[in-house]
């Protein structure tokens, strides 16, 4: 069961899940059946997308501790079987997706794998820009969510969401991979912060922060949801003064989690107010 986990990494496609009935939600403005079925073609598409990943980056997933006992290092899986299985897991949630909102979501589904398996993964190892390209489809859930249920893409609210998730993605990751330098050194990821000081370190991580804590201000009112603003109001003063705290005592692992546990509480606090 832990290899399964760890395999389709099952607390982020979880995650990912929320985010894209967060967005249903929003674009159908009513909870239903179906936000669960939106909710699991967003897990499939993700867990897909996730062992195809895993077997792209076996070699690499094999020098660092904090992967090495994933089942395509250890040889529980094999290459080829692994990526019948990602592509399986792919295509069954590209099937729910044209299930629920037609083609017109097959463009949006084809998107993340092309940016995030053949974009982002091989430009980790070239260049410290890569996750600028793999931080959209991060963002992408809830877009996928608000196309399934009927919204119209480039509504001002979903870029406003979209925009949000994204300015999480770059923090999240650079402290992520702050916590774990000497394993991502090893497997020869290109990461900006590992040539910079400390000091201009901390500037641009507080820096993405505050613009992901901004843009979670101001989506009540681009979402036309006034009553969400007390909720995320108080939301960033728990979570900016979790991190702030965290950023004084230079704990970044404290930070990391903090800034984790704001995100599904924004998304809880827009519900709140619909």
């Amino acid at each position: 069961m832990a290899q399964i986990q760890q395999l389709l990494r099952v607390r982020v496609s979880f995650m990912v899940a929320v985010a894209c009935a967060c967005g249903f939600i929003l674009a159908r403005g009513e909870l239903s059946f179906e936000v669960f079925l939106a909710a699991s073609c967003a897990f499939f598409l993700c867990a897909g997308c996730s062992v195809l990943n895993q077997v792209q980056e076996r070699e690499q997933d094999s020098l660092m501790l904090r992967t090495a006992e994933r089942p395509l290092v250890t040889g529980l899986l094999c290459p080829m079987a692994g990526t019948y299985f990602g592509c399986g897991l792919f295509f069954l949630g590209l099937g729910l997706s044209l299930l629920l909102g037609g083609v017109r979501v097959v463009p949006l589904c084809l998107a993340i794998p092309l940016l995030y398996n053949g974009l982002y993964t091989p430009l980790k190892k070239r260049t410290a820009l890569a996750l600028l390209v793999g931080g959209i489809p991060g963002a992408l859930p809830p877009a996928l969510g608000w196309i399934l249920g009927g919204g119209a893409f480039f509504h001002p609210s979903l870029v406003m969401l979209t925009v949000m998730l994204y300015l999480w993605q770059v923090p999240h990751f650079w402290l992520l991979a702050e916590q774990n330098r000497a394993d991502y050194e090893r497997a020869g990821f290109v990461l900006p912060h590992f040539r910079l000081g400390s000091r201009q370190f901390r500037s641009l991580i507080h820096l993405w922060i505050l613009g992901y804590f901004v843009a979670a201000l101001v989506l009540p009112f681009a979402l036309h949801l006034p009553n969400s603003a007390p909720w995320i109001s108080a939301v960033a003063v728990l979570c900016g003064v979790g991190i702030g705290c965290a950023g004084v005592w230079r704990q970044l692992g404290l930070a990391f989690r903090w800034l984790n546990v704001s995100l599904p509480l924004f998304l809880l606090a827009i519900l709140l107010g619909t």
